[in-house]
């Protein structure tokens, strides 16, 4: 990013090159031409190669670096958001982490990383965004994509769905507090949806499952997940917030 021509207005997706994020990555470029998106990705060389692959005349997304289970990479992300952004309006929390086992198997070492990617340093990269930017707007939105684990407590996904809980409560306490501040803070929790992190994370038995009990017999598609996003992050949402939102085909 140029320090001496910092954008003025952002849009954060963590972890927007695959699946969902990359879905909801296309949708808000297309549909918020006038701002900068930043999204992120562990490996900064490897990542700058695909965004370029699936966006190579594109000026408004921005490439930063982010591996979630390392606290220094998270401390220099903020400060690299510090550094070059005067306002920004919406954070989508994309980014995560999920490995399956069965509960008591499941180690401790799995637990903490589950909890520090998809819950302690969500955490504070949103207090940050939300004490030096929204609340000084008074504006802004917050949207995490949690699972429909968190809530149908899937086997196998001890930790996962531990985490997912976590984080989907801490959006609703965040709600509670600031949404007078005229910031929205939601949780979408999706079904199965097709990407590559669900096909290796998920035995075919499990898929044939979950096809024979969702209403509309079909797993979801990452494109339906970003359209929601998009909606909830616009300002055609003004009274939707503390909410965790299932788009799962109707489990």
């Amino acid at each position: 990013m140029n320090d001496k021509n910092p954008f003025l207005d952002h849009i954060i997706i963590t972890g927007g090159l695959s699946g969902i994020g990359l879905e909801t990555l296309k949708v808000i470029s297309h549909n918020n031409p006038k701002s900068k998106i930043i999204i992120t990705s562990r490996e900064h060389e490897s990542g700058f190669k695909k965004l370029k692959q699936a966006f190579p005349e594109s000026k408004n997304i921005e490439l930063l670096e982010l591996d979630l289970s390392k606290d220094i990479s998270v401390d220099n992300f903020l400060k690299e958001i510090k550094k070059n952004c005067k306002q920004i309006f919406s954070l989508i929390l994309n980014g995560g982490f999920i490995e399956t086992s069965p509960c008591l198997m499941t180690t401790q070492n799995s637990i903490e990383e589950h909890l520090k990617i998809n819950y302690t340093n969500n955490i504070k990269i949103v207090q940050f965004i939300v004490r030096k930017y929204m609340l000084k707007q008074k504006h802004g939105s917050v949207v995490n994509i949690s699972s429909s684990a968190a809530k149908f407590a899937n086997g196998g996904r001890l930790a996962y769905a531990a985490s997912k809980a976590a984080m989907t409560l801490a959006i609703k306490v965040m709600s509670r507090e600031l949404g007078k501040n005229n910031i929205t803070f939601n949780s979408i929790s999706p079904g199965l949806t097709e990407s590559k992190l669900m096909r290796n994370s998920t035995d075919e038995d499990k898929i044939e499952d979950y096809l024979n009990c969702v209403d509309n017999r079909r797993i979801g598609m990452p494109r339906e997940i970003a359209y929601l996003i998009n909606f909830l992050i616009s300002d055609k949402n003004t009274h939707i917030t503390g909410q965790d939102i299932s788009i799962d085909g109707g489990i």
